[in-house]
Order: structure tokens, then C-alpha cells, then sequence
């Protein structure tokens, strides 16, 4: 593809290098926005490491599993920790606990609606 086939028509009153230069800008500017989302998702380990994030009732039985699989254990805490709305959930990688997170405030003043 030649450069001149991405460039938008150019109106009569503007020249051509200011709509050359308008859409190199917008260019990099999509291509800076890209490379940023990049970054939050690519892992910071060679590989993607398992966890489960484990619902649980009361009297500390599970009641269903969540397989999640995450970069590290910040992110996988950040994930867990959305799903703890209404239910304990634990999270596990392997047999190692990583976080236990209690149902938020709301979620019990909600209930109790």
C-alpha cells in the first residue's frame, strides 16, 4: 500500500503536507493508546499461571469453582475480588492460599432490603 492511498482526499483549500501531517499524528496517536493497552496484558512471567477462585457457603464447604488464569497474583486478586459480591471467595494457585475475600458491605445491606 502506497502512502498516498491512506491519505483522505484533500479539499481544495488546504494544502496536501497539513492532511499528511493530520494523519500521521492520529496515526501515533492510536498506535500510543494500543501499546498502552498492550502493556496491562502482557505477563510479566514467561507463562500464564492457573488459579482457582473457590465459592464458598457457610460452614467453609465450597459451593463451585472459578478457573481463572492471570499474569500474576496482583491481577488474579484484582479478579477474584469482583466476584466477592454476595459469596466468600478464596483464591488458590496450586495448594498455596493466596486471598480470602468476605462479601462487600453493600452486598449485605442489599440483602437485607
Amino acid at each position: 500500500m502506497r502512502v498516498i492511498d491512506c491519505v483522505p482526499p484533500r479539499s481544495p483549500t488546504e494544502p496536501r503536507s497539513r492532511i499528511v501531517d493530520e494523519h500521521i499524528a492520529l496515526s501515533l496517536k492510536q498506535l500510543r493508546i494500543s501499546l498502552d493497552l498492550l502493556k496491562h496484558k502482557v505477563p510479566r512471567t514467561w507463562g500464564w499461571i492457573d488459579y482457582r477462585a473457590y465459592v464458598m457457603e457457610p460452614g467453609e464447604h465450597i459451593a463451585g469453582r472459578i478457573d481463572l488464569t492471570c499474569a500474576d497474583d496482583a491481577t488474579a486478586k484484582l479478579r477474584a475480588e469482583l466476584l466477592a459480591d454476595h459469596e466468600v471467595i478464596e483464591l488458590w494457585q496450586g495448594f498455596r492460599r493466596v486471598a480470602r475475600f468476605e462479601p462487600t458491605q453493600i452486598a449485605h445491606e442489599l440483602e437485607a432490603i
